[in-house]
């Protein structure tokens, strides 16, 4: 009796795993921290990033059981003269036979400003797609006898091929919006898009199904510290699919350093926990699954362990700087395209103005003719009592109001608090006339000056685009960069620099 039933065990599990090889496309290997390789999503997602890019991620399913499954992904991309290029190396590893299924892809992409607020990317995917198995390595039910198994007799199995290649491809799109306070993201993309035959058995009529995967997420910038993101994420492959929904919080340490905690469900599968650290330009996670489905008396509730390794590739500053000085030459050196379209309605005052403190920053000369500098710093004094420069160019009567919008390290993204600051002042403007709006754009001395020209420049018109979507008319709004030529204090250490780091908006009456 204990023998017949160990018999028929044996006979099922030989059944099962025949339907998985016969069905292979129907079981898709899938990750936790597919937000860490959007690029196993989505090929829209290829350059995204605007700087080079590499991801490695790794899953172990069921470590309780020998013939669990695992997951390898190995992505790049980077994006070259508007467009996204992407390479993508995916290893699936499933079941006692070695069953595995390894595809080969290249992705490219585009992604377009819509407007100021809205980006639109779509991209194709073409690559190879590998199916393979060990036949030697299963148990069949004609090596079974009396006596128990033997592997020298035959299987009975005429497989045509047990190893297939093919063509393989696919589509994505997404679309994300950067206005609104909880900021969405919508991704969509469909994969083995030409169903080519994905089977073992010759006469079998069994094609590779399409698989389609959604995701959809939104952030919010709690406060200068905290980012929350929910997120929703489905995929369906034939009649298997997969449906996980959760959330991940950021805490930024310093600029450039955050830690990632997040928990999400995958329904009626698993609980998952995740982790993760961001340094620079490395992001390190690891997310645990617990099993809570069928399967958890079999894999005593470990689900699986997932650990990924990206790493971003900035940007050299000569890279950027070569950049910027080919482009027209009615643009000041270090100035964005439509920073110019600013400059020509300009005063002529005001841009003679311009084009002088610009000469002087590239030529690394002293200032002080042009600008009075308090080098003198207290520690404990606020930074709204901080004596900015004194620009003996506006005459100090026709100045109504002065802000100082401050950022972290290599940083042009405005921060809560001073959002709250800039809110206030268009609810003012509405009650005024005849003014002009000054927007002075400061670094600290850390870098290169060329590229803190640059940079001064893109916080000045971070602010001016945040103004202009709140309804002030950029007619009315005048930028100027100084790179690292103008400090407020002495950049005698990191309290200094940080009121260094900053832009100047003055108020002036006409």
């Amino acid at each position: 009796m204990n023998f017949l039933f160990t018999h028929r065990l044996r006979i099922l599990v030989v059944m099962m795993t025949t339907i998985c090889i016969q069905y292979i496309s129907a079981q898709e290997g899938h990750l936790t921290q597919f937000f860490n390789a959007v690029q196993y999503l989505n090929p829209a997602e290829a350059g995204a990033a605007k700087q080079a890019r590499v991801v490695l991620n790794y899953r172990r399913q069921w470590p309780s059981i020998a013939t669990g499954y695992s997951t390898k992904v190995l992505g790049a991309d980077l994006n070259i003269k508007k467009f996204g290029y992407g390479l993508l190396l995916t290893t699936n590893d499933a079941g006692g036979g070695s069953l595995t299924k390894s595809r080969f892809m290249l992705n490219m992409a585009r992604q377009l400003n819509l407007d100021s607020n809205n980006v639109l990317g779509f991209g194709l995917q073409a690559g190879f797609l590998q199916s393979r198995f060990n036949a030697s390595s299963l148990k069949f039910d004609n090596q079974y006898s009396a006596g128990g198994f033997d592997k020298n007799q035959a299987n009975g199995e005429s497989f045509s091929n047990t190893n297939r290649v093919h063509f393989d491809g696919g589509f994505g799109l997404y679309w994300q919006n950067t206005k609104y306070t909880w900021k969405p993201k919508v991704s969509f993309a469909v994969g083995h898009l030409f169903r080519a035959k994905d089977s073992f058995y010759g006469n079998a009529e069994s094609n590779a199904r399409r698989q389609y995967n959604t995701y959809m997420e939104v952030s919010k910038q709690l406060n200068d510290k905290v980012e929350l993101i929910p997120y929703l994420f489905y995929a369906r492959q034939g009649k298997a699919s997969n449906l996980l929904y959760g959330s991940r919080l950021g805490y930024s340490l310093k600029p450039e350093q955050t830690v990632y905690v997040g928990a999400a469900m995958r329904n009626k599968d698993a609980v998952l926990a995740y982790v993760g650290f961001m340094l620079n330009q490395y992001l390190i996670g690891f997310s645990y699954d617990a099993n809570i489905s069928g399967l958890r008396t079999g894999t005593k509730g470990f689900g699986a362990w997932e650990i990924s390794l990206s790493m971003r590739i900035k940007k050299k500053t000569k890279d950027i700087l070569e950049k910027e000085q080919t482009k027209e030459s009615l643009t000041p050196v270090g100035l964005a395209k439509d920073t110019a379209k600013v400059y020509d309605v300009l005063p002529k005052q005001a841009a003679k103005e311009q084009v002088l403190v610009l000469d002087t920053v590239s030529k690394k000369t002293n200032t002080s003719n042009d600008v009075h500098v308090d080098t003198k710093i207290n520690k404990d004094t606020p930074q709204s009592n901080v004596k900015p420069i004194d620009y003996s160019t506006i005459d100090p009567n026709r100045i109504k109001q002065r802000y100082f919008i401050y950022f972290d390290i290599d940083k042009s993204v405005i921060k809560h608090s001073h959002k709250v600051e800039l809110d206030q002042l268009v609810e003012q403007l509405k009650h005024h006339a005849n003014y002009r709006i000054l927007l002075h754009g400061h670094t600290d001395s850390d870098g290169d000056g060329l590229y803190n020209i640059y940079l001064g420049d893109a916080r000045a018109h971070e602010v001016m685009k945040y103004l202009v979507e709140k309804g002030v008319s950029m007619s009315v709004i005048e930028t100027f960069t100084y790179g690292k030529s103008s400090p407020a204090v002495d950049n005698i250490n990191e309290d200094a620099k940080s009121k260094n780091r900053r832009v100047e908006l003055l108020l002036v009456q006409h």
